[in-house]
């Protein structure tokens, strides 16, 4: 088998892990919120600009960075799919591991609702006055060392779960690890560079995009995998 078979028979071999069918759904109402906050960025002179904004009225939730938006309450929606799935799934077969996942994907739901980790890094400069460092505020600072305390504190717990799983189990969590590793390249790496591009209009509109963009597509994939798994293996 030639190198590049083997790796798009590898590939190709992971979508039988996945409900194709949820996917194309929720990918397909990805792209159209992001479309549509594309769409905001327009210059308000441009026709289409007018012409969306005539048939938009409160355009505002349809930026998907912003809090309460219509891209944020999709994203709400996706993460409690995702607790439920892995909480019926642990109900069914008593896993320590997917424990583990249902109560790590369980408090990126509150983490996005509740804005945990942003009200914890207040507290957190405000008691260590941290200052502004290279274009970051002390709040970004504040808030990656919550994200990186309570995620070190996950990934002992997975570990250690993962330690007492058998090898099906160990392949669906080596796929969570996949698609959680480009949720956080999108939430944290991409959220950092968009802090400190923020003044630049272009590049401010294409990190929006890989950041929130990326962490909803990352969901989507991640609701369609544990949508699909078998419980009963």
């Amino acid at each position: 088998m030639s190198k590049l078979n083997f790796y798009k028979f590898k590939w190709t071999s992971y979508l039988k892990y996945f409900s194709l069918k949820l996917l194309v759904l929720l990918l397909i109402t990805d792209l159209l919120l992001i479309l549509f906050y594309v769409f905001c960025w327009l210059p308000s002179s441009s026709y289409l600009s007018i012409a969306f904004s005539k048939i938009i009225l409160h355009q505002d939730l349809l930026w998907i960075t912003e809090e309460q938006s219509y891209a944020e309450i999709f994203q709400y929606i996706k993460e409690l799919w995702i607790v439920l799935v892995l909480g019926f799934g642990y109900w069914q077969c008593k896993k320590k591991l997917f424990l583990a996942w249902t109560l790590l994907f369980n408090y990126l739901l509150l983490d996005d609702f509740l804005s945990i980790h942003e009200k914890i890094g207040l507290r957190v400069i405000n008691f260590f006055h941290f200052q502004d460092i290279l274009n970051l505020r002390a709040v970004d600072l504040g808030e990656i060392l919550v994200s990186t305390t309570v995620g070190i504190s996950f990934l002992i717990l997975i570990s250690w779960a993962y330690s007492q799983s058998n090898s099906i189990e160990r392949k669906y969590g080596h796929i969570l690890i996949f698609l959680l590793l480009i949720l956080a390249i999108s939430g944290i790496f991409f959220d950092l560079i968009h802090v400190v591009v923020y003044d630049n209009r272009n590049l401010n509109l294409i990190f929006a995009l890989l950041e929130d963009g990326g962490e909803q597509i990352a969901m989507s994939f991640t609701l369609a995998f544990v949508y699909s798994i078998d419980w009963k293996y």
